[in-house]
């Protein structure tokens, strides 16, 4: 519950300003001049309080005029100027502030603390986020801004721009006649990493398994996990059980990777760190660079599609726990534009004779894919832009002989099936925190498994319902519970939906309608489709649930 404390008895027209608002999630201030000067979450402020500017948080349309408080409604505060009218609501899990009767062509400004050193953000509909240090210059919607483990995420922006003064500005531009609305939802940093994975944690692998499993991590755009990508795994797996994916979030069968709708190269290379550590990974990406229809550019396309493919790889050999890099080369593709397939066909030529040469690391392994594809029969149909199921059959049998022939993994014993040993599990992250009953970071793109414990129903029809605390972004399941559940742990499994087509990222919600749980667990959906075993840590082995083929058992 939002508590509110009057500070002065500073009075504009018919209210009290300077005031703080205080919940368990953020402390804010309403300052004299109407305008927002602090927020401030874990003891860590956000809002610029320099002495040389005119503050954290106003209006300038040429000058900077105060606003004066009109009126007050319980969380609501409206006050205005002659540029326009600002209404603060102060909700116990976010701040929305609209800004509406704008007179005059401007920009609310947002100036953070300079303690702040890391954004998050959104570059555009259905790509993937990217984490730089600010400042940062760029046009998105929303981003998420780190102080130390507290983290705000501001929603509504125009754009992002800096420095000024030294620090980093949130831009909202006004135009007459528009309302904007912005948005502020605290939260904090755990273990986990913005990408849902544990950078900090190495897992143990070595001696879980007889004989012992086979991390790989898969990266790529939408052909990686999209409509039927997931039985690429699940094919591979058919072909190689010694297998385990390792990954960030899963998609429709309940197998990790790292994959993200969308992709071009300079996309994966912004998020390559973010990528877990995987002694074995394998890379399809390209396609979607190539995605033009100038014939004349076939060349330089495919030239600057190759080298970023080979940058992406130097960035994984970097890292000291890799040992090989299966490199899958472009996939053919069928659709109404045959310059991509030949531009495909072109970086492919250009990586194979790079690849040939003496100074390149013995480590990467060209996974050759589009010669026996384009000599399979009906190729066209099998493939398209994104593989039909036979489609993925086959270029699984392709990567899984290529694991089986560089790990010397033979006829007779490619095909055993890993046996767990004593004392292990899966590693499970929880991305929800209970208390507050929000996601620590926005949800990936992907299917989940939600659970918890019902405690009580109080009421007809009870619910949980999980959503998007942002409007605009379209996360909604609802879920009824019966009253034989009741002192029962419940699961349900769903999906966001794609990123840009019904699916927008944003941190999601839980709301209890006439019940009350507890212990409530969101992890990335697993192959089982079956909940974890609860642990009120954030990170943990799962040593009850038995795993699945396919899952990174560890220690």
């Amino acid at each position: 519950m939002a508590v509110f404390s009057f500070l002065t008895n500073y009075v504009f027209a018919n209210g009290q300003l300077p005031i703080t608002i205080r919940t368990d999630g953020y402390s804010a201030t309403l300052a004299e001049n109407g305008y927002l000067s602090s927020i401030i979450v874990d003891g860590s402020e956000f809002i610029s309080k320099a002495d040389n500017i005119p503050g954290g948080f106003y209006l300038c349309a040429g000058r900077i005029p105060p606003a004066t408080l009109v009126s007050i409604d319980g969380n609501c505060y409206n006050v205005t100027n002659d540029i326009a009218s600002l209404t603060y609501v102060f909700d116990d899990n976010k701040i929305t502030v609209r800004i509406s009767n704008i007179q005059k062509k401007g920009s609310l400004y947002v100036l953070l603390n300079m303690t702040i050193k890391e954004v998050r953000y959104m570059p555009g509909v259905g790509q993937a986020p990217i984490l730089e240090e600010t400042p940062v210059n760029a046009r998105c919607r929303k981003t998420r801004w780190y102080a130390g483990d507290s983290v705000l995420d501001i929603a509504g922006s125009s754009r992002i721009w800096g420095p000024w003064h030294n620090h980093q500005v949130v831009d909202i531009e006004l135009i007459p006649g528009v309302t904007n609305t912005i948005t502020f939802v605290p939260g904090r940093r755990t273990t986990l990493s913005e990408l849902q994975r544990c950078p900090d944690v190495s897992f143990d692998y070595d001696n879980t398994t007889t004989p012992r499993q086979i991390p790989l991590c898969m990266i790529g755009d939408s052909i990686t996990w999209a409509e039927k990508g997931d039985f690429w795994r699940k094919y591979l797996l058919e072909n190689l059980p010694r297998l385990a994916f390792v990954g960030y979030h899963s998609a429709v069968l309940g197998y990790s990777h790292a994959g993200e709708g969308g992709n071009n190269t300079e996309q994966v290379l912004k998020r390559v760190k973010n990528i877990p550590v995987s002694p074995y990974y394998s890379l399809l990406i390209g396609t979607n660079d190539n995605a033009h229809k100038n014939k004349d550019q076939i060349t330089a396309k495919a030239k600057n599609t190759a080298g970023n493919i080979l940058k992406i790889v130097k960035k994984l050999l970097d890292r000291p726990a890799t040992k090989k890099i299966f490199l899958c080369s472009i996939l053919p593709c069928y659709t109404g534009n045959p310059i991509r397939n030949d531009t495909n066909r072109e970086t492919n030529k250009i990586l194979r004779k790079m690849l040939k040469r003496e100074t390149m690391d013995p480590r990467i392994i060209w996974v050759e894919m589009e010669k026996p594809l384009l000599a399979t029969e009906n190729w066209q149909e099998l493939i398209k832009l994104h593989p039909t199921k036979e489609g993925y059959k086959i270029i699984a049998k392709i990567l899984a002989t290529s694991i089986a022939e560089t790990l010397n993994i033979n006829d007779d014993k490619k095909l055993i099936i890993p046996e767990q040993k004593s004392e292990t599990g899966v590693r499970i992250i929880n991305l929800i925190d209970g208390k507050q009953k929000q996601t620590y970071q926005p949800l990936i793109a992907g299917w989940y498994t939600l659970s918890f414990q019902l405690n009580s129903k109080v009421g007809d029809n009870p619910k949980v319902i999980i959503k998007n605390s942002i409007p605009v972004a379209d996360l909604y399941q609802e879920y009824n519970l019966s009253d034989k559940t009741v002192g029962k742990r419940v699961s349900f499994n769903f999906f966001t939906g794609y990123e840009g087509y019904g699916y927008t990222r944003a941190v999601s919600v839980i709301d209890e309608n006439n019940c009350e749980v507890s212990n409530v667990l969101l992890e990335k959906k697993r192959p089982s489709g079956k909940m974890s075993f609860f642990n009120t840590k954030t990170s943990y082995i799962d040593k009850i649930t038995k795993p699945a083929l396919g899952e990174l058992i560890e220690f």
